[in-house]
C-alpha cells in the first residue's frame, strides 16, 4: 500500500460553523451514504448501529463514526479529523476490494467473526 491517498477518495467535510451546521452537514453524508444508499460488501448488506438513544434521532452508528471516547470525561466528543473523512467510509467500502484498502477478519470476544476494512 502507498502513502497516496487514492484518487477515488472523496473531499474532507467542512467542519466550520455553528455545532447545528456541522451536524446536518454530517448527518445529511451519513444519511445519503448509509441509510439511503444501502451499502453492501461481497454482496451482503453492511451493518451500523441503527439504534437511537435517549431521544436523539442521529444513530449510534453515526455517532461512532465522528466521535470519539474522551479519556478526562468518559464522554463521546465529535473528532474533528475523524468527523471530516466520513465519506472515506463509504468510499472504503465501494473500493473495498481494490488495492488501496486493508481487509481483514477479527474474531471478538464473543467468537463473532466480523470483517473490517
Amino acid at each position: 500500500m502507498s502513502n497516496t491517498l487514492p484518487a477515488w477518495l472523496p473531499g474532507l467535510i467542512d467542519t466550520n460553523g455553528s455545532w447545528d451546521e456541522i451536524l446536518g452537514r454530517l448527518y445529511s453524508v451519513f444519511e445519503a451514504d448509509f441509510n439511503f444508499g444501502r451499502p453492501t460488501w461481497n454482496g451482503l448488506p453492511v451493518w451500523w448501529d441503527r439504534r437511537c438513544l435517549d431521544g436523539d434521532p442521529h444513530e449510534e452508528g453515526f455517532w461512532h463514526l465522528v466521535t470519539r471516547d474522551d479519556k478526562q470525561t468518559g464522554e463521546r466528543l465529535l473528532d474533528t479529523p475523524r468527523a471530516q473523512r466520513l465519506r472515506w467510509c463509504r468510499a472504503v467500502i465501494d473500493h473495498g476490494s481494490g488495492p488501496d484498502v486493508r481487509v481483514f477478519d477479527y474474531v471478538e470476544g464473543s467468537g463473532k467473526v466480523r470483517t473490517y476494512l
